[in-house]
């Protein structure tokens, strides 16, 4: 908030012509410029603290701002610029260290005839001068506040209007490589059909795929492996007896399967690599006949 002030602050006063460039990097916060009452008046006016239609009350107002900076009463002299960007500070209740008054104790009653310490071009305030002026001067307060409201809804209809009539302007323009474009292209024509689909349908579609690859180079692999064996391995009758007799008391039949819960079915699961040792002995008698 203070950022947009400070902004505003070097901008009006090269309007009024107190800087000659808006542009160059300028201490805001130790300025040495003199200004008259109507220069004041002038500043908080484009700033929005007083209205342009001039009531009355405001321009009461300006006047005790002028006699708490240390001005006179009929507005000749001319005081540093530095202090009323102090009281508009204040105004909007900026309570930022280098207005903070170090050489005076806080908490204590607030003199609405001595508000503030006047130090060459600086004036400093205690926080508590700060409410005390934030809450004397809300009106101005409020006509800054609108003032920006004011400005941001205009920009937002330049802004709108301008992308009516010549479109919308993307600040942000990626840029892809001649060789990614180039393979993002040899993709497309391979597969159209990715192009509409969404993304996570096309992350599942390519874990299907990269499963399907891997089952088949697996079936590829032991193919070739059971190629190159140079014999046939010989499997004894009583040993496929054993087997099957496995197979058919450990595996019961679908319909059973079915009745069977989760942990059973696991359960079941598991006994196929038992070895037989860990069989029970009705079941190896069974294999023996």
């Amino acid at each position: 908030m203070y950022d947009r002030f400070d902004a505003d602050f070097v901008r009006v006063c090269a309007e009024v012509e107190l800087l000659e460039d808006p542009d160059d990097e300028v201490n805001t916060n130790d300025l040495d410029i003199q200004i008259s009452c109507a220069q004041m008046s002038q500043l908080f006016l484009n700033l929005g603290f007083v209205r342009p239609d001039g009531r009355e009350s405001e321009q009461v107002q300006l006047a005790n701002i002028w006699k708490i900076i240390g001005g006179d009463p009929h507005g000749k002299e001319l005081l540093p610029l530095q202090r009323a960007k102090v009281i508009m500070c204040a105004i909007q209740n900026f309570h930022i260290d280098w207005i903070i008054d170090p050489q005076r104790e806080d908490f204590t009653r607030v003199s609405p005839a001595s508000i503030g310490r006047l130090d060459g071009n600086n004036m400093f305030l205690k926080s508590d001068e700060i409410t005390y002026l934030t809450k004397k001067y809300v009106d101005l307060y409020k006509n800054r506040m609108e003032k920006l409201a004011t400005d941001k809804k205009s920009d937002h209809l330049i802004k709108a209007f301008k992308k009516q009539k010549y479109g919308a302007i993307h600040q942000y323009r990626p840029s892809i490589s001649q060789k990614n474009q180039r393979l993002a292209q040899e993709k497309l024509l391979k597969e159209p059909q990715m192009a509409y689909m969404a993304i996570e349908d096309r992350l599942i579609k390519r874990g299907i795929d990269v499963k399907i690859e891997r089952e088949q180079a697996k079936l590829s692999k032991d193919k070739k492996e059971v190629a190159e064996q140079p014999y046939k391995p010989f499997v004894r009758e009583i040993s496929k007896r054993i087997a099957v007799a496995k197979s058919i008391t450990m595996i019961p039949k679908m319909d059973e399967r079915n009745n069977l819960s989760k942990w059973d079915l696991l359960h079941m699961e598991s006994k196929k690599n038992l070895t037989k040792r860990d069989l029970p002995e009705d079941e190896i008698k069974l294999m023996k006949e």
